[in-house]
This record gives C-alpha cells, sequence and structure tokens, in this order.
C-alpha cells in the first residue's frame, strides 16, 4: 500500500530567501513588539506615580486610627471610616485592613477606607471539653433467622454544648 505525501522529504526543504526588505520589516516588528511589551509592563502591569498628581498609598496598617488619618491626610487622600471588626491579635483602635492596599498608585484625593479592631472577639472559642459524644441505643431484636441480630436506632452523633 502506497500513502501519498503531502511534504517534501526533509533533505529538500528549503529555506525561504530573506532580502533586505524582509529583514528590515522583520527588524522593525520586532523592535516594535518589544517597545510596546515594556511600556504595557511599565504603565499597566506594574505602574509607578509618574504622572502629575499621583502617589502611592502610604501603609498604615498597625497605626492607631487618628495616626492612620493623619498619615493618609499628608499624602493628600481622603479618609472614610469602614468601622470596626474584631481582630484576635491587634489591640483595639488599631488600623487593621485599608482599601485600596498599601503601594498602589492612586490619585490625590482618592478616598482611603479603613477598618480598625475592636480588639479580641468577644465569645469563647470551643475547645475539646466543649464537645459531647451521644452513643446509639442498642436493642436486640428476636432472631428472625437462625442468627441474632443487634440493631442500632441511630448512628453516633455529636451534639454541640450549649455555652
Amino acid at each position: 500500500m502506497r500513502f501519498r505525501r503531502h511534504l517534501p522529504p526533509i533533505h529538500e526543504w528549503q529555506l525561504p530567501g530573506f532580502d533586505a526588505r524582509g529583514a528590515k520589516r522583520w527588524g522593525v516588528a520586532l523592535l516594535s513588539s518589544l517597545v510596546a511589551g515594556y511600556l504595557t509592563a511599565y504603565l499597566v502591569v506594574f505602574p509607578a506615580p509618574i504622572l502629575r498628581g499621583h502617589q502611592v498609598v502610604p501603609r498604615v496598617l498597625g497605626l492607631s486610627l487618628p495616626e492612620a488619618s493623619a498619615a493618609l491626610r499628608n499624602a493628600g487622600l481622603q479618609v472614610q471610616d469602614g468601622g470596626s471588626d474584631p481582630h484576635p491579635t491587634a489591640p483595639q483602635g488599631t488600623v487593621v485592613w485599608q482599601d485600596p492596599p498599601p503601594g498602589v498608585s492612586a490619585p490625590a484625593g482618592l478616598r482611603v477606607t479603613l477598618v480598625a479592631s475592636d480588639g479580641p472577639p468577644r465569645f469563647r472559642c470551643r475547645t475539646w471539653r466543649d464537645w459531647t459524644v451521644v452513643w446509639p441505643s442498642v436493642s436486640w431484636r428476636p432472631p428472625v433467622s437462625r442468627s441474632p441480630r443487634w440493631s442500632r436506632s441511630r448512628q453516633p452523633r455529636r451534639v454541640e454544648s450549649r455555652c
């Protein structure tokens, strides 16, 4: 059985000829794509505050709420209160979250939302002593066949104790 070849054998392959005009076109295309990629990375992916009126949002996490507000106002940004949330390690009144995050290029007058810590959570964390296991009741049924059968009325379940 003979197969029809759509491609010539490798030893007969020939590279297309490049003239000066074709080489110049490929060089210009390669150089312009490299410049476009660099500018995209520099301006879009990793922006720097090069535009007038733009500055970097300072990191105010861990500062007290008045100190953080003063630092943001000195940078030319507005402060918005985001309320307070419990935090297991941060003392009460310190900033635990900010939006936009630190290090982002922002225009002057941008509103930065701050969330302060409300201290540790007020509920008691559960330990292994707070859980009890209720075992199923086991009852014996009269044998239907030659071997006695044991039946369980319920499977073991975990019951949460109330605090």
